[in-house]
């Protein structure tokens, strides 16, 4: 699975994309920016997509953190729901990482092989101001 992957915040900024290559796992970072309120008002969640094996993405949150000082985090996440596209074939799908999860937490995304677009968005009652976008590339 190759992944080129787009954080919210520098598409917030102007579009900038990157691009990571090797088998069988690369990672693929993506970021949302949320509303948050407490314990601080504006935060991010960081995410990264693995091979989880042939046609099936594993997205996993990997930790919410204060957006003014990147070295406040929690133990604990807002979620995401996780919506996808597979550009090559037109399947779609969603799959929910509950609010509360701890960092870790994954989902498995059957999209079967194609270019995939990720969206993330919060799946608390915390507001999404800048949602997660990405694109990955699923053998």
């Amino acid at each position: 699975m190759a992944f080129i992957g787009t954080s919210a915040a520098v598409v917030a900024a102007g579009l900038s994309a990157a691009e990571a290559s090797a088998a069988p796992v690369v990672n693929f970072q993506v970021e949302q920016v949320l509303f948050t309120g407490d314990p601080w008002p504006v935060s991010y969640e960081a995410f990264s997509a693995s091979t989880a094996r042939p046609g099936v993405a594993r997205v996993t949150v990997t930790k919410l953190c204060n957006s003014f000082n990147r070295s406040l985090c929690l133990d604990y996440t807002r979620g995401a729901t996780v919506s996808w596209w597979n550009t090559s074939t037109g399947r779609t799908g969603t799959s929910v990482i509950p609010d509360g999860a701890a960092p870790g937490s994954s989902v498995e995304l059957t999209t079967g092989p194609g270019t995939v677009a990720v969206r993330t968005s919060s799946a608390s009652a915390a507001n999404t101001i800048v949602p997660g976008i990405g694109w990955m590339r699923v053998t």
